[in-house]
């Protein structure tokens, strides 16, 4: 799908119901690849592949299963460095989601 790419490690998994005949995501797809494209560089290689949640709207998920609730695809950039804030906070030492749909106002949780 990628010619000419190359990759070291592995790409994020992003599931579409078809391969797009345009050769262009839309759509659900669409979303969620703009939001792991928006993720700041160091957190790009640990990024598992991203989903849409009813709940939660757009989630990433980590290669350590952390779940990135980031809702709309609005405000990208601010709900990634609230995510890198509290990945990169030492006093963090176990959580399984990060809630960032409102950037102002992040959320962590879990064990």
């Amino acid at each position: 799908m990628l010619p000419g790419l190359h990759v070291k490690g592995q790409l994020p998994q992003l599931r579409v119901d078809a391969l797009p005949a345009a050769g262009r995501l839309s759509g659900d797809s669409l979303s969620e690849g703009l939001a792991i494209g928006a993720a700041p560089a160091p957190l790009g290689p640990l990024i598992a592949g991203a989903s849409l949640s009813p709940d939660y709207g757009i989630v990433v998920t980590m290669r350590a299963g952390i779940e990135l609730r980031l809702g709309t695809q609005d405000r990208l950039d601010e709900k990634w460095a609230a995510v890198a804030a509290i990945m990169a906070d030492r006093q963090v030492t176990s959580l399984s989601y990060v809630d960032v749909r409102v950037p102002d106002r992040p959320a962590a949780g879990g064990a």
